[in-house]
């Protein structure tokens, strides 16, 4: 296998294709690696480089899959490194390109969180067991969940005894069972956070 062609691309990334006659397969690189390789035109490539040029190329589709779906919406660092793996990369090239997503500021998980429980608590009026199981099956941690929803009782940004209260009224509940009963369906069971008042 020769590198039939090396072409430089917009975003200082290099694009060389490498094949047998009328077979070419493309690869992106950086320039350091193109540098490092000592890659030329007409040159022959052998297994191991041949290796190292696919994994970075891999890198690269990867962080840029990642990039574009972080712009169509928020993703957690673990919903990320599943669509990445369902996209057809491996485990190691999915988690680099995560881990370079958060080390970019792309992933801010504290921030998601606190929006999407404010939202949940103060809009959907929902309780926090009801945003604790919602939020998890998402890929949040627990821990995390927990600690901004202290935060933001704390703060004073949310009252879940009045928000009950909303609710009951919102759907008109003035039956102790029926109170009863939404307490448990929209999580507002007995805990840390919330005194029973049906």
């Amino acid at each position: 296998m020769k590198v039939l062609f090396i072409r430089e691309m917009e975003n200082k990334r290099i694009r060389i294709g490498i094949g047998d006659g009328d077979d070419v397969c493309r690869y992106t690189l950086s320039a350091l690696t193109l540098s490092r390789l000592g890659l030329v035109r007409g040159m022959e490539i052998d297994e191991e480089m041949l290796s190292e040029i696919e994994t970075e190329d891999a890198s690269y589709r990867a962080l840029k899959k990642a990039l574009s779906l972080l712009s169509y919406g928020d993703n957690t660092a673990h919903g990320l490194f599943l669509k990445l793996l369902r996209a057809g990369f491996s485990r190691e090239i999915s988690e680099e390109a995560v881990a370079e997503c958060q080390r970019l500021g792309y992933i801010d998980e504290r921030r998601q969180l606190r929006s999407l429980i404010l939202n949940d608590a103060n809009r959907s009026l929902y309780g926090p067991a009801y945003i604790l199981r919602r939020l998890g099956s998402k890929g949040y941690k627990t821990a995390d969940i927990r600690e901004i929803t202290d935060e933001l009782i704390k703060d004073g940004e949310i009252d879940f005894t009045k928000n009950f209260k909303l609710l009951c009224e919102k759907r008109g509940a003035t039956d102790p069972n029926v109170r009863y009963a939404l307490l448990y369906k929209y999580g507002y069971r007995s805990g840390d956070y919330y005194e029973e008042d049906i």
